[in-house]
């Protein structure tokens, strides 16, 4: 399998949780009685939704780095130190039935989606709109800049951090649907 062929299938799988998380949303909003439905889902339904999209997440950018060895960038590691945590966190609270993690993966995705959301914010004006624009990971020196190799870009507008952001809003979204959960 080619980088390409990887990134288009994680393309798609992203823009799929991200249209859920959309109409779930505005659903939970607009329809009371889906958001009564949300809401009788169990707890550890959510915690495990949110494990798998975590899993899949680390599992995802681990194959970007060492199976097609693209470089990972300062800011990409910064979303990963907010991501990689959640696997740890939720695994603990399914062994031990905690049912008080969601706050803590709530608030890594908040971190996450700040960090993701920045990264993407200089791609979008660089690769999308073709500003030239200095990516802010590219001025530290310390680790490679997503300049430096040549980037994913998927349907004109899907980066690496725009799968990330999706991703953290997603787990953001569904850990307040664990909260408001009554089971």
């Amino acid at each position: 399998m080619t980088v390409d062929i990887y990134s288009f299938l994680l393309s798609l799988a992203v823009l799929g949780v991200g249209g859920i998380t959309i109409v779930s949303f505005l659903g939970y909003i607009f329809s009371s009685t889906l958001r009564k439905k949300l809401q009788n889902i169990s707890y550890f339904h959510f915690v495990k939704l949110i494990g798998f999209f975590a899993i899949f997440s680390t599992v995802a950018a681990l194959t970007y780095q060492l199976y097609f060895e693209l470089e990972v960038c300062e800011l990409c590691w910064w979303q990963r130190i907010f991501m990689f945590p959640i696997d740890i966190i939720i695994l603990v609270s399914l062994y031990y039935k905690t049912k008080t993690n969601h706050v803590i993966t709530g608030i890594l995705a908040a971190f996450g989606t700040f960090f993701a959301g920045y990264h993407y914010y200089y791609h979008f004006r660089g690769w999308v709109l073709g500003e030239a624009v200095t990516l802010p990971c590219s001025v530290g020196w310390l680790l490679p800049a997503c300049t430096d190799n040549n980037g994913i870009l998927q349907f004109g507008f899907i980066t690496i951090p725009f799968m990330a952001l999706v991703i953290f809003i997603s787990i953001l979204w569904i850990s307040y649907l664990a909260h408001q959960s009554k089971k």
